[in-house]
This record gives structure tokens, sequence and C-alpha cells, in this order.
């Protein structure tokens, strides 16, 4: 780890922990470049609850031109994260209307882990729907309009129906595939394909990948349409997670806030947001955004179970390296109270997943690296996966294997379903 980076995150780990002392390194802080990291990895939200605590100091203390700036970034984004809960609820209400159940994935749902959330960082609209029809509702494919309207709709609607989730989502799904990368049944499937065919009524030239579909803007916020909440490389750990999310998906779709839309149990993201994160580090790149996401996720539980619990799931899952990696990161790193991880910790990987972080920022968008970061170009977007993958070979090998076969598969796949 760069030398440069310890201010930096002794000063995240103070704004974190409400009751932490000043660490003797902000006198090395240059605040300006402070913000630019903060911005890069999109937590500038973060760090404000420590720069405003430090008002005291004597020493390289923040100017006042310097907070106006941390002001003026927190500002807008809690003007973002008000338009982006009342389109997301909008969004899950208009889904629910055209006979779908929906579940906001991360986004505002988790934002309700932080003390503060308009301070997180909010990015698109992700939404986990199924077809009601699956559990005896009619089916949405017959009862959808063609009108983009009726789908857009006025951004005032943010409430609805308490009603509305009482089917079950999970009852076509009790049979599953145990042969490679065919995890699903052909009821599995043909909902897949519901949920394709309708985004696509809207936005004809779409393209779906494996778990999700881009969708119409809600005002100017980006939308993207799950079907399957998240995925892994491995054929065989992606089939007991497929499961897992099967199993779960009743409760999710009926776990409603008080802002007008369903998200995650906490049990659920606990599960849900390792594999993002894992998805996030082997494919693109991570940042603190994602991971300050855990933090605040488990100081947010009120019941737990024991961590050979959590690690057998975890095992079971494929994600128990990830697991111990970002354990490590969460206490060592950002203070997190050792009493509530998860799982035990691996300083050798977690090592690696600082230097990533440090080395990409959010999505890995500021990734200087050879053949890093992001690339439109798709042959030079496949030869990053090919250095990715060579580069997290030695600390996760049963993914990275795997990737270019999924890599492949999911080629065909894409032709599958292109119309």
């Amino acid at each position: 780890m760069p030398q440069s980076y310890t201010p930096y995150l002794d000063i995240l780990r103070f704004s974190l922990n409400e009751e932490a002392q000043v660490p003797e390194s902000v006198k090395l802080i240059d605040w300006d470049q402070l913000l630019q990291f903060a911005k890069d990895q999109c937590v500038p939200g973060v760090y404000w609850m420590g720069v405003r605590r430090l008002g005291h100091l004597k020493e390289n203390k923040p100017t006042d031109d310097h907070v106006m700036r941390w002001m003026a970034a927190c500002g807008k984004l809690g003007k973002r994260n008000s338009t982006v809960t009342e389109r997301s609820a909008w969004v899950a209400k208009n889904f629910e209307k055209e006979g779908f159940q929906a579940c906001l994935l991360k986004g505002q749902g988790l934002a309700l882990c932080y003390p503060d959330p308009s301070l997180r960082y909010p990015g698109d609209i992700d939404i986990w729907v199924v077809p009601r029809s699956q559990s005896g509702s009619p089916n949405a494919a017959s009862q959808r309009s063609n009108n983009p309207s009726d789908v857009q709709g006025s951004n005032a609607a943010t409430q609805r129906s308490s009603g509305s989730n009482s089917s079950s989502a999970t009852a076509s799904h009790s049979s599953h595939s145990s042969f490679h990368f065919s995890l699903f049944t052909h009821r599995e499937d043909a909902d897949i394909r519901t949920v394709i065919a309708y985004c696509r009524q809207f936005v004809p030239d779409a393209k779906a990948c494996y778990h999700h579909i881009d969708f119409l803007k809600a005002g100017d916020v980006p939308v993207e349409v799950h079907y399957r909440p998240s995925w892994l490389n491995n054929p065989f750990h992606n089939r007991h997670l497929q499961r897992y999310f099967l199993e779960h998906a009743d409760a999710q779709f009926s776990y409603l806030q008080p802002q007008g839309f369903a998200a995650p149990t906490w049990e659920f993201n606990v599960v849900f947001l390792l594999s993002h994160i894992a998805n996030h580090l082997l494919h693109e790149g991570i940042g603190l955004k994602q991971v300050i996401d855990y933090y605040y996720l488990l100081r947010s539980q009120t019941e737990r179970r024991s961590i050979d619990s959590y690690e057998q799931e975890f095992r079971r899952l494929g994600l128990l390296p990830f697991a111990r990696q970002l354990m490590w990161v969460l206490c060592q790193v950002l203070g997190l109270d050792e009493q509530l991880l998860v799982a035990r910790q691996d300083e050798r990987r977690g090592r690696l997943l600082l230097s990533e972080m440090l080395a990409g920022g959010n999505f890995g968008m500021h990734d200087d690296r050879p053949l890093s970061g992001f690339y439109a170009s798709g042959l030079k977007s496949n030869l990053q996966r090919v250095v990715r993958d060579l580069r997290m070979m030695r600390y996760f090998p049963s993914e990275s294997l795997w990737e270019p076969a999924f890599r492949i598969w999911h080629y065909f796949w894409r032709r599958r379903h292109r119309s």
C-alpha cells in the first residue's frame, strides 16, 4: 500500500467511528487532495462525517474554503438521494402495477443502514423483478400496457398498496438443473424471458446479460432490471447461490420500507452484497463505497448467528475467501468491532482487496495500471479480463479459472436472448 494513502485511511476510520480520537496523521493531509480521493471512491459524504468534527484542530485545520467545498459536495448528495429515493419508489410501484413483484437491490434500501442516509453516494436504480403469474396471479405479459408513458408515469407517485406483495415468489422455483451452467428450469427461464420481453417493449435494443437488462431511465436516473440478483463464475457455486436467492426471494419482495419500496432483509444482504463485492473485485474493480456499504450493514445488525454458521453458508456458496478478506479490511483498516464480523479474517487476501480499492477507485474507473480499468473496446475489455484473471488467480483460483469458460458460455446465452 502506498504510504501516501495512510492518512486518508486514518481519517476514514475516524469518520466511521464517532468515538474515535483524531489521528496523528491528520497533520499530513492535503484537504483538496482528500476531497478528490473521496470523490474518486464515491464516499465524500462518509468523509464529511469526520471532517465536520475537526473544527477544534490547531494544526492543519481545514480552512473555510475547504469546508465550503465539502458542504457543497454533500449538499448535492442530499438532493440526489432525495431524487433517487422518490424515483426508486415510483419504479417499484409501476412494475407492480404491470404484474411483477419488485425489490430494490443496494441503493436507497441499503442507505437506510447509514447514520445519515442522505450522505451515501447514490447510483443507478437496481431492481429485482419476477412475474407475479408464477404464484397464480394474472400473467404480467398479457396485462401490461404497450404505452411507455404508462411505465414512466408521474414522479409524484411514490406510495404503493401494502397488500401488493401477498403472492409467493418461490412457488415455481422448487427444482433446479444440476448440470454445469444449466441452472434453471424451463419455468424459470420463461420468467426471465417474460422480464426481458417486457423491458424490450420500451427499449427494443436493450442488451440483456446473465443477471440484468437495461431499462428506461427514471427521469435522469438509470435503471437496471435484475432477474437474478448476482452470480459467480464457478457453475457449481453459482447453482447454490441462485438456489439461495430463489429460496429467500419471497421475504425480500414482501419486506416493505416506509419510503415506498421493498428492500432485502439483513440476512439476505449479508450474502447478496458479498457476492456483489466479489463480482466487482473479479471483473471490474472495487472502491471503498462497496466496502463501506458492508461496514454499515454489519453495524446495523440486531441479531446474529455464530461465525461458524455464517462461514458454513459462505463455504457452500463459494464466498468464504471473499468474506474473510473483507472482514480483515473492515476490522483492521476501517475499525469495525470484531464482535460484528460474520467470518474470520484473512490478512493475505485482505491486503489484495485493499490495494485493489486504492489503485482503481469506484468500479476501477481510476485504475491506471496497464490493461486495467474500463475499456469501451471489446478487444481491450476482454484483454483486461484476462489480465485481471491472472492477477486474481493466486488468491481466487476457482473463480479466476472458470471466468473464461463463463464468458464463452455467456456469449451464447446472450445470442439466445437477443430476441
